[in-house]
C-alpha cells in the first residue's frame, strides 16, 4: 500500500508540471501616454519711452530759446506681422519771448504696420503702414498717408558686412491733409519715396531718403507761382542724408558712457514755384510765407554725451547733453547762412516688454 502511495503521489506531482507546462502568460499591452500639442500663445512686446529735451539759446537768434519738448513714444506687436506705434510731443515756454514756431507744433501721430512677408519667390518683401498725423497746436492741421513698402535690402546681401546696404526700400504712397479750419483748406497728394540704409566702414551708417511728391490743393491753400498766379498743384522733389557714428567712452556693468554725433543734410527741397504762400485765415489776414528760390536745405551737426544706465532687464534710464550746429533760419538755397549753435539736453527713461 506504500508502494502504491507513492506511485500515486509522484504520477500527480508530474501532471502538475505538465499542467503548468501549458499556461500561457497574456501579453501585456504597453499604452503610450497622449502628451497635448503645446499651444504656443502670443504675448504682445514692445516698448515704452519717455523722454523731456531742453533747447537752450540759440546764439544767431536770441528768441529762439529756453523751451521744452515732451514726448511719450511707444511700440507694440500686436502680432508677429502686425505692429503698431504711436507718439506724441508737447512744447511748452519757459520765458514769454520764447520763439513762438518752437511751441505751436503739439502733436499726435499713430502708424500701423502689417508685414505681407516675402513675395512670391523673389526677395522682395512688403510691408503696409498707415499713418494718421495730428498737429493740435495752431491751425488744427489732419493728415492721413498709406503706404507700400517693398524691401529689396536682400538683394544686396552679396556686399561685405563692413560696406552694406542692409536696406533698400521703395515706396509708393498716397495721403491727405487738412490743412486747417477751412472747408476749402486741403491737400491730395500722392508720390514714390526712397529709403536706403547702408554700413560703412569704421562704425558709420549712412541713411539717404528721397522723396517725390504731386499735390492738389484747395483754394484756400493754394501757392503763388513764378507767374503771380495761384496755382492748385505742384511737384516737389526732397532728398535727406544723414551719417551717424557713436564713440563707446565707458562700458562697464549697467553704466554706457558714449559720443553721439550726426551729420544731417535735410532736406534739400525743389519746389516748382519760387515764392509760396498759404491763404489759411488768422483773423482778417493771410499768413504768408515766401521764398527767395525755390531750392532750400538745412546741414547741420548734432553732437554730445550720452550717458545710460540699464536698472533692470525690462528698465533703461537715459540722459543726453549736447548741441546742435545748423543754418536754423535762413534755408533758401542760394542765400543760406547764420549757422549757429544750439545748446539741447535729453533725460528719460525706456521700458521694454
Amino acid at each position: 500500500m506504500k508502494k502504491l502511495a507513492l506511485l500515486l503521489a509522484a504520477m500527480t506531482a508530474v501532471s502538475a508540471v505538465a499542467s503548468a507546462k501549458e499556461v500561457v502568460a497574456a501579453p501585456v499591452v504597453a499604452v503610450e501616454a497622449v502628451c497635448p500639442e503645446p499651444v504656443v500663445v502670443w504675448r504682445p512686446t514692445g516698448f515704452i519711452d519717455m523722454g523731456v529735451k531742453y533747447y537752450g539759446e540759440e546764439e544767431l537768434d536770441q528768441a529762439r530759446h529756453d523751451y521744452l519738448r515732451t514726448q511719450l513714444a511707444g511700440s507694440i506687436n500686436l502680432t508677429e506681422k502686425s505692429n503698431f506705434q504711436f507718439r506724441a510731443r508737447n512744447y511748452a515756454k519757459l520765458t514769454e519771448d520764447t520763439h513762438t514756431n518752437g511751441t505751436a507744433s503739439n502733436n499726435m501721430r499713430f502708424r500701423y504696420f502689417y508685414n505681407n512677408g516675402t513675395l512670391g519667390d523673389s526677395k522682395v518683401s512688403l510691408k503696409q503702414r498707415v499713418q494718421y498725423y495730428n498737429r493740435f497746436a495752431g491751425p488744427d492741421t489732419h493728415d492721413v498717408n498709406y503706404q507700400l513698402r517693398f524691401q529689396f535690402g536682400k538683394y544686396f546681401d552679396f556686399m561685405p558686412s563692413w560696406f552694406n546696404t542692409t536696406s533698400f526700400e521703395v515706396v509708393p504712397n498716397v495721403g491727405y491733409s487738412d490743412l486747417g479750419d477751412l472747408a476749402d483748406s486741403y491737400e491730395v497728394y500722392g508720390g514714390l519715396d526712397l529709403a536706403v540704409w547702408t554700413v560703412l566702414p569704421l562704425g558709420f551708417e549712412l541713411e539717404l531718403n528721397m522723396y517725390n511728391q504731386y499735390s492738389k490743393l484747395g483754394d484756400a491753400a493754394n501757392f503763388l507761382g513764378e507767374n503771380g498766379r495761384n496755382e492748385d498743384s505742384q511737384f516737389d522733389i526732397g532728398f535727406e542724408a544723414y551719417l551717424y557714428r557713436n564713440f563707446d567712452l565707458y562700458n562697464e556693468g549697467r553704466n554706457k558712457l558714449e559720443l553721439t554725433t550726426e551729420f544731417g543734410y535735410e532736406t534739400y527741397n525743389l519746389y516748382t514755384a519760387n515764392s509760396i504762400f498759404s491763404e489759411i485765415m488768422d483773423g482778417d489776414e493771410n499768413l504768408i510765407g515766401y521764398r527767395e528760390d525755390n531750392r532750400s536745405y538745412q546741414a547741420y551737426i548734432l553732437a554730445g554725451l550720452q550717458l545710460t544706465h540699464q536698472y533692470s532687464d525690462t528698465l533703461k534710464f537715459y540722459g543726453w547733453a549736447g548741441g546742435e550746429y545748423r543754418n536754423w533760419a535762413v534755408t533758401d538755397e542760394k542765400s543760406a547762412k547764420d549757422w549757429g549753435w544750439q545748446p539741447q539736453v535729453t533725460v528719460g527713461f525706456k521700458s521694454t516688454f
